[in-house]
């Protein structure tokens, strides 16, 4: 039986006009925006638009030409939320660098696995997580056969903090912050967007331990396109979010950070998420959208604190990560009168965007996950299907290019296998 292939109803996407993700992003605005709030601390301290292209292109030239970092080398990021966290994504995809960002709230055994898999070269962390990523750096140097000298047991390991004035660690680790200077770096030009690979983002993946998977700068620039495409009608220069959602989660480090940059779209960013701060923030902002999980939306289902904050700025809701029930879908429609709650499906392999809730004109079904995304074709299988597995049934320009030293995965799921990304063209 020849395989039945689905493909998305919206028109292809469109050339990228740029092969670096950061130009793609920054390119999309125009410079009008440069006053504009892009970014804001949970105590209200701004970015701007223009501050944050700055504050990247200072540090980029500081990971090159301070921290000896040179093009393709890795480095991990082991931290919550916090408005450093874009600039630092940024200036690494000027400089040219891979960034590994590892969830914080991993074991010191975990995260050092994670670091060593991606095989970096220097770890960014918060104070908060200072010393956990100390013992994980020291084990994972180990690990990759680069012993850590006793008398310097934190080389290589450098603090990552928004905080007003400069951090130091107790055993001497420095702010990254103290090596900026008045130098901007220009833009590392990549020459093949479609296979260099700008982050190695960590899935549980559908068997054994978290994997390291490699995304290319051409993934990410066709996932934002393909929100571009689809997700206009309630995310906007004008719209603002309060973001909770981790940036170490192929979730947030799209949706929370790229899509909205692209937009010169206000986030207020919070270092997690709890229900009275949320329900404040989008009080306090007038906030229209906000990015969340199923648990979150129960929480605004059925709990009475909302009803103790003005809630009627939000005009959109979008839930990931897990199946939305049309039960669920339906308590929201009934506490939120006019709220539009929209539903997707993604994978860390495939970008968080394969199937997603449309423009405003479309039809939305409660309960389900969407229509399939720009630019990608899905392959119908049965549960019994063997052939192509769980991972394996999706394709398109956002799709990554496999997952990094997994010799030993299972095949039946897919995690070995490295893909080609077909063009925006065919994959339409």
């Amino acid at each position: 039986m020849a395989p039945q292939i689905l493909t998305s109803i919206y028109p292809p996407l469109p050339k990228a006009s740029h092969s670096n993700i950061f130009d793609f992003v920054s390119g999309q605005s125009s410079e009008h925006l440069a006053d504009k709030v892009q970014f804001v601390r949970q105590d209200g301290k701004e970015w701007t638009h223009g501050q944050v292209i700055r504050e990247a292109r200072r540090l980029a030239w500081a990971l090159r030409h301070r921290l000896g970092l040179q093009p393709r080398q890795r480095f991990g990021v082991i931290s919550p939320n916090h408005t450093m966290y874009p600039v630092l994504i940024f200036a690494a995809e000027i400089a040219g660098l891979v960034a590994a960002p590892i969830n914080p709230a991993l074991t010191v055994g975990e995260l050092a696995k994670s670091l060593a898999q991606a095989s970096v070269d220097a770890v960014f962390t918060h104070p908060s997580c200072l010393a956990n990523a100390r013992a994980a750096w020291v084990e994972a140097r180990g690990q990759l056969g680069r012993p850590t000298s006793a008398a310097d047991p934190s080389s290589g390991l450098w603090l990552l903090d928004d905080a007003d004035e400069l951090v130091q660690g107790d055993l001497g680790e420095q702010d990254v912050r103290s090596q900026l200077t008045a130098s901007e770096l220009e833009t590392y030009r990549v020459a093949d967007p479609v296979n260099e690979v700008a982050f190695i983002m960590f899935s549980s993946g559908t068997s054994g331990s978290a994997k390291g998977v490699q995304i290319t700068h051409s993934n990410v620039i066709h996932s934002v396109m393909a929100l571009l495409a689809t997700h206009d009608d309630y995310f906007g220069q004008k719209d603002v979010q309060v973001g909770f959602l981790p940036f170490y989660h192929i979730f947030g480090l799209i949706k929370l950070m790229h899509h909205p940059f692209s937009l010169g779209m206000k986030v207020v960013v919070l270092p997690k998420f709890g229900l009275d701060i949320f329900c404040a923030k989008v009080e306090e902002y007038r906030a229209t959208a906000a990015l969340v999980v199923p648990p979150v939306l129960l929480q605004l289902a059925k709990s009475p604190v909302p009803a103790s904050y003005d809630m009627s700025s939000l005009q959109c809701v979008q839930c990931g990560a897990a199946p939305l029930s049309a039960e669920l879908f339906e308590l929201l429609e009934a506490r939120y009168p006019g709220l539009a709650v929209l539903n997707g499906y993604g994978l860390t392999e495939s970008l968080p965007s394969v199937i997603c809730s449309g423009p405003k004109g479309l039809p939305n079904s409660k309960g389900a996950a969407g229509r399939i995304a720009p630019g990608v074709e899905v392959r119908l299988v049965s549960e019994e299907g063997y052939d192509v597995g769980a991972d394996q049934g999706r394709d398109g320009p956002s799709r990554a290019t496999g997952q990094r030293e997994r010799s030993n995965s299972s095949r039946r799921d897919g995690e070995e296998t490295v893909f080609s990304p077909i063009s925006p063209a065919a994959a339409a």
